[in-house]
């Protein structure tokens, strides 16, 4: 089982301040998070060192290629690693699945850093699970980091 980093950016006109507390709160995640073509739930959110994290994403389009939890939908289960205001955090999750090539422990960092007026914001996906689909995933982390940035632009 082959596992590798997947990872995207974006430069955001809002604070590093702004961008963080819109990572930190579970409705506004519930949000931004999913990319085009799922929706979130958010079951469980406590964004500080060892909290728990839970979701489960829902696909919208009817030519999905099928959850790894089920037909429709994605579980995320997790805990939040690192946490540090306005510049970082990380999170350990898991996407339970009968199928070994999609479960397994994927870490997801988030970066936050100052630029100009606004932000640069990194995420990496690291470990990804081989069933996930490598341009399908980049595509993805492309299109939540514009889902973020509608969600704290001015």
């Amino acid at each position: 089982m082959t596992r590798r980093t997947d990872q995207a950016e974006r430069r955001i006109t809002a604070t590093p301040a702004a961008v963080f507390a819109a990572m930190t709160d579970a409705d506004a995640v519930g949000r931004w998070l999913a990319p085009q073509g799922m929706t979130a739930t958010i079951h469980a959110f406590d964004p500080r060192p060892g909290g728990d994290y839970r979701m489960t994403l829902f696909y919208t389009e009817a030519d999905h290629p099928g959850g790894k939890a089920g037909g429709d939908h994605d579980e995320v289960v997790g805990r939040f690693g690192s946490v540090e205001r306005d510049r970082l955090i990380e999170q350990i999750v898991e996407f339970p699945s009968v199928d070994p090539e999609a479960s397994g422990a994927m870490t997801m960092r988030w970066t936050i850093e100052p630029d100009g007026d606004g932000s640069l914001v990194r995420v990496e996906a690291i470990d990804v699970p081989p069933a996930i689909d490598a341009d399908v995933h980049r595509a993805a982390l492309a299109s939540t980091l514009a889902s973020l940035e509608r969600e704290v632009a001015p």
